[in-house]
């Protein structure tokens, strides 16, 4: 019975994900047995710097994209064994999209904007109607339904995506930079909206970003780096003041602490600094090395420090 409510309770489940790009004789992984889980109700987020899969992985959670190997399991259902014309009717049922540069169709209408995955379900012309208004208000955009794209502010535009992606009431909303494209203050507000939508009407939210005071925002961050996830953590405290910082990040900080160089760092002891395990301290170890921020080589189970490059990023 535990394990049927877990079962019910889960959203998304993704098992070993793996995804290979070949460019020419080149093989490029872009994500390296990945695995993650949303729970229904959650709001959370994945947090990672350029290039460590975030987007790849978005297209794949999305049915956008197909992996190389692995799962992906959405409501219990192994999203792999579907055809594309399977996938296209599930995506528009149970998959909410917010995008960083909103992806309005610049010609129709806010309402209409938001009635378009509706139409797509063949739902009736008033039910879309009425469906678009409710969401419209529920976002704050009321009095802005007859408007185009270009009469409305970047913030209002966001707010549309929002609504476009609530009104099929999906099981999960996947959000790709959705403050991205807006200023500071307004990206606030829509990261606000987010958690009001969580707490009032229970929608599921996965927020992907590269800014860490956005991903502090939400309550649970999943750190992705080289294609995998290396650690996740709950956030608490006031969260517009709190600032998640990357794994990576939180180990420079260590070591750049009044350490000289030739120092030598056990990874075992780097490993407890950051909660993790000795594998994935070696996933920190080869990306710290790999981006140049400072030089040195594993022996003997330590990390040989010889020339610290540049600082990390303090939390504040």
């Amino acid at each position: 019975m535990k394990q049927k409510n877990e079962q019910e309770s889960r959203v998304l489940k993704v098992t070993g994900l793996h995804k290979n790009y070949h460019l020419g004789e080149l093989e490029v992984r872009a994500l390296n047995d990945l695995s993650l889980e949303v729970k229904s109700g959650e709001f959370c987020s994945l947090m990672g710097p350029s290039g460590s899969g975030k987007s790849t992985l978005f297209n794949i959670l999305g049915l956008l994209d197909t992996q190389t190997s692995g799962d992906v399991f959405i409501n219990n259902i192994n999203t792999m064994e579907m055809n594309e014309r399977k996938k296209t009717r599930f995506r528009a049922r149970e998959l909410g999209f917010v995008f960083q540069f909103y992806n309005l169709v610049p010609v129709l209408t806010a309402l209409e904007n938001v009635a378009l995955p509706l139409a797509a379900l063949k739902i009736p012309l008033k039910k879309q109607q009425d469906e678009s208004r409710n969401f419209l208000d529920l976002v704050g955009l009321g009095n802005r339904m007859d408007h185009k794209p270009h009469e409305l502010s970047g913030g209002e535009q966001q707010r549309v995506c929002i609504a476009r992606a609530l009104v099929t009431r999906p099981s999960i909303v996947l959000a790709d930079e959705p403050t991205g494209n807006l200023d500071q203050d307004t990206g606030l507000e829509i990261m606000e909206l987010f958690k009001n939508l969580n707490e009032e009407k229970g929608q599921t939210f996965l927020i992907i970003t590269h800014d860490p005071s956005i991903a502090s925002m939400t309550d649970r961050i999943m750190y992705i780096e080289d294609g995998t996830i290396i650690n996740e953590e709950m956030v608490v405290g006031t969260r517009k003041t709190e600032k998640a910082i990357s794994i990576t990040d939180q180990a420079l900080n260590f070591l750049q602490d009044g350490q000289e160089k030739g120092i030598r760092v056990s990874l075992e002891r780097l490993g407890r600094v950051l909660d993790l395990d000795k594998s994935q301290v070696e996933i920190v170890v080869e990306r710290i090395l790999r981006i140049g921020a400072l030089s040195g080589y594993i022996e003997d189970n330590d990390f040989v420090i010889e020339k610290l490059k540049s600082k990390g990023l303090k939390a504040t």
